[in-house]
């Protein structure tokens, strides 16, 4: 099923600088454990930003 491009993308009001990604492969299991930073500057005033996470199980 092809992804809407509208729902995976930033919205024009956040700007993405720098991904930094430290990821954790278990290679029996086939999963993983990481750490995503994400720096970013919001050029207009929003109430929300939102980060898709399909299939991805968020801790903190």
């Amino acid at each position: 099923m092809a992804v809407e491009q509208s729902k995976v993308l930033l919205p024009k009001s956040v700007k993405p600088l720098k991904y930094t990604l430290v990821l954790e492969p278990n290679l029996q299991t086939f999963r993983f454990k990481g750490v995503v930073t994400i720096d970013f500057d919001v050029v207009e005033t929003t109430k929300a930003i939102k980060l898709h996470a399909e299939s991805l199980e968020i801790l903190k």
